[in-house]
């Protein structure tokens, strides 16, 4: 009689192999047809032009208009819209994480006037979330801290609330102007209904009570109903930061006046509600990794193009930071006017990574 035990032997070790080609094949399968999607829509042209014309001026800016607007009392500097009288505008940064295991306990962000979202090591993103007024006791899940996100939090000044971060990025915290708030079991706690390492939470009122007095006197930019003359209808774009579980994707709402944000295909959330941002602002810079780990350098000062995106249209400009703060210009040199509301920033390094769908001038 034939021994067939050799066959079996090797059904159990390829068994497993063919389990994992076909994983890889269904990934690289995906991410090829989210490329074949973008190259189907519509990509605008990113205008280097803006930058050198900018540079040319800067010995001559406009007087007033490239500069923040003092923000009326009660009034957010971050989205342009009134606060409670009995709140007091504190400024805090919180990382928050992206993965996907984190998403269905993801809390607070879509009650945060400022998010900036960039790429850390893995094609993963993460969210640095600027709060100047919300009280919530749970929000996260919070992670590690990269040096780029620093820098920006330092331009608010305030609390900074992570889970530990890179070597370069502590190493700045104690050097720079923020309250530091790490992981201590009491203001930055764990909820132990979910998994380590997605369960980790901030309490933002117990924060903003241990802050000392700092408070919001200027944000990142101005605000005005009013869209410039030269913009172009663009209702609807998508992002590709990496992998398709980060694909990113805005449709404009026009009854009310937002932008619905779907994230790896589905409508994002925080506590169950959906994160509807007023504005997008997609600033160019370049990244590149700078150790075995995949971590990246990430370009803050200097100056590149910017694309803002409000009220369904989309119009080009620059942001620059020579110095200690961004600023977001418009094409002519002077300060930025979005619509008032909730600024979401995506942090990229190619146009080619944006798809616009039915981009029409007026």
């Amino acid at each position: 009689m034939v021994d067939f035990a050799f066959l079996r032997e090797k059904k159990n070790i390829l068994l497993p192999i063919a389990g994992v080609l076909i994983f890889l094949l269904l990934l690289v399968g995906g991410r090829l047809f989210f490329e074949k999607l973008a190259e189907k829509q519509n990509i605008p042209n990113k205008n280097p032009d803006l930058v050198v014309d900018f540079l040319e001026n800067l010995d001559s800016p406009k007087t007033g208009e490239n500069a923040i607007l003092p923000t009326p009392d009660k009034v957010s500097p971050l989205t342009g819209l009134k606060v409670a009288a009995d709140i007091m505008l504190k400024p805090v940064a919180v990382m928050i994480e992206n993965h996907p295991a984190s998403r269905s306990q993801m809390r607070g962000l879509n009650e945060a006037g400022i998010v900036i979202e960039a790429l850390t090591e893995g094609g993963i993103t993460r969210f640095l979330v600027i709060f100047d007024s919300s009280e919530r006791k749970k929000v996260g899940p919070v992670r590690s801290a990269r040096k780029y996100f620093v820098e920006w939090a330092e331009e608010f000044g305030g609390a900074f609330v992570h889970a530990g971060g890179s070597e370069e990025a502590l190493g700045m915290l104690e050097k720079s102007n923020l309250q530091n708030f790490d992981e201590d079991g009491d203001i930055v706690y764990r909820d132990f209904q979910y998994l380590k390492p997605h369960n980790l939470f901030v309490n933002l009122q117990a924060v903003r009570t241990e802050e000392p007095e700092w408070f919001l006197r200027e944000g990142w930019f101005n605000f005005s109903n009013e869209i410039p003359s030269d913009a172009i209808s663009a209702k609807q774009f998508s992002i590709d930061f990496s992998l398709p579980s980060y694909f990113v994707d805005y449709v404009y709402d026009s009854v009310n006046g937002n932008y619905k944000r779907l994230l790896g295909g589905e409508i994002h959330t925080a506590n169950g509600d959906a994160i509807r941002p007023t504005n997008i602002v997609i600033q160019f810079t370049e990244y590149f990794p700078i150790d075995e780990e995949g971590r990246l350098e990430l370009k803050t000062k200097g100056e590149d193009i910017a694309w803002y995106f409000s009220g369904g249209k989309m119009w080009q400009g620059v942001w620059k930071k020579i110095g200690g703060k961004t600023q977001f210009l418009d094409g002519l040199g002077n300060a930025v006017k979005l619509q008032p509301g909730q600024t979401f920033i995506e942090i990229l390094d190619s146009h080619e990574r944006v798809g616009i769908k039915d981009l029409m001038a007026n």
